[in-house]
């Protein structure tokens, strides 16, 4: 007998002997997620208390849950009979509903299942055949579990187990396509990253493998490309650098990266272009911090020739009532407070995000007490211009180096 045909990862749909009785795309009702919830199961059955506690959470209480479940279950019926009027596809058994265990059934997350287990609890599996393994259970995964029923904590919880067996497969594909050295299985480990980064793109084991691969295919253009976009998202996010293998395979790219040209002229019209496609240079320079970090060299250098000297100073946001910020709150926070860097210090400063809720500024100064005057503008700008909330900044300014400033002016800092 044909089986009854059931998808699960990405979007929801069902079918019967040829016969789409939910197609992709369908909207989840009451009925459906009766049918999704009994496919959980493996001996295909549940419990009314069971149902009702899944099918209606805190938010959405059903006035009379036992009506709106019997309710559901008859509509779920009368759907399954237009697909077959002779077959019964559901039973019930006291407080149980049953599938009827004559109809075969076929899910994608028990067939994803069971691969990836075998896969994990047999050590003993050829390399090849343990490969194609791999690429069905990857090929099944389409997307995270049911993401319209996001709002209740069982599919939340059913979908963070899903997706961390997928990433255990990417993890084993990615150990065998890589050491096998073939310029063809980097390719395709390639598309397999790329394609796995859409379900998981703050994955740290991610990236690395991704940045290896691009390593592997020479691809060090791409490399240029992809780093910055991706280590500004990560640390905007997540408030972390990339890793430090993945740092230095884009230092390795940039180093290796080089052409040959004779004419100056074109170099000075790259340079320019820069400028010119980029925001107008008003107020302080705003960088990633490994950049950051490279202007600091060049400017404490340029600051010990010209007996200038270089302050740093780190401005870190909180709540005053001692809470953590929500992520939009403190993006808006952050943001408004970039504004205020950009906009309140000179042309020749430099500033970086150091953290989820810092930013570290760079101040060329004639003397070190002027970074007394910078603090005072930057709080009172921010008091100014900072959202109604109870916000409070903190700055730090750290001893200026004692590579460009005499130990007397050290001094004279510390006692002002």
């Amino acid at each position: 007998m044909n089986p009854f045909k059931v998808t699960m990862f990405g979007e929801f749909s069902v079918c019967w002997k040829g016969h789409w009785i939910a197609e992709a795309g369908t909207r989840l009702n009451k009925p459906f997620e009766v049918l999704i919830l009994l496919f959980q199961k493996r001996d295909l059955r549940i419990s009314n208390e069971e149902l009702m506690n899944r099918l209606w959470n805190e938010d959405s209480k059903a006035d009379n849950p036992a009506g709106a479940l019997k309710s559901a279950v008859y509509l779920l019926r009368k759907l399954l009979k237009k697909a077959d009027p002779e077959t019964n596809f559901i039973f019930t058994e006291g407080k149980q509903y049953v599938w009827n265990p004559e109809i075969p059934v076929q899910v994608d997350l028990w067939d994803f299942e069971d691969i990836v287990l075998k896969i994990k609890q047999d050590n003993h599996f050829p390399e090849e055949e343990k490969l194609q393994l791999c690429r069905r259970a990857i090929q099944l995964y389409t997307g995270d579990l049911l993401p319209e029923l996001c709002e209740h904590h069982w599919a939340i919880q059913q979908s963070i187990y899903y997706r961390r067996l997928y990433m255990d497969v990417i993890e084993m594909i990615g150990d065998l396509l890589f050491s096998k050295g073939n310029r063809d299985d980097w390719n395709e480990l390639l598309s397999i990253c790329n394609r796995a980064l859409l379900t998981d793109p703050f994955s740290e084991k991610l990236y690395i493998l991704l940045f290896r691969t691009m390593q592997q295919l020479d691809m060090k253009q791409e490399i240029l490309n992809y780093y910055p976009v991706v280590s500004q998202t990560c640390f905007d996010e997540m408030g972390e650098q990339m890793p430090q293998i993945v740092q230095n395979i884009y230092q390795w790219a940039s180093n290796s990266t080089y052409h040959t040209i004779k004419d100056i002229h074109q170099i000075e019209q790259d340079l320019e272009e820069t400028i010119r496609n980029g925001q107008p240079i008003n107020g302080a320079y705003f960088c990633s911090y490994e950049i950051f970090k490279h202007i600091f060299h060049m400017i404490v250098r340029s600051a010990d020739r010209e007996n200038n000297c270089v302050i740093l100073m780190l401005l870190t946001l909180s709540l005053e009532n001692g809470a953590n910020f929500s992520k939009d709150q403190l993006n808006k926070t952050m943001g408004i407070l970039k504004g205020i860097i950009q906009t309140t210090m000179r042309k020749g400063d430099v500033f970086s995000r150091y953290s989820r809720n810092q930013f570290v500024l760079m101040l060329p100064v004639k003397k070190s007490k002027d970074g007394k005057q910078v603090e005072k503008r930057l709080r009172q700008a921010f008091s100014k211009h900072h959202p109604p909330l109870p916000v409070h900044l903190e700055v730090i300014t750290g001893l200026p180096s004692s590579v460009v400033v005499s130990q007397n002016e050290i001094y004279q800092y510390n006692h002002d």
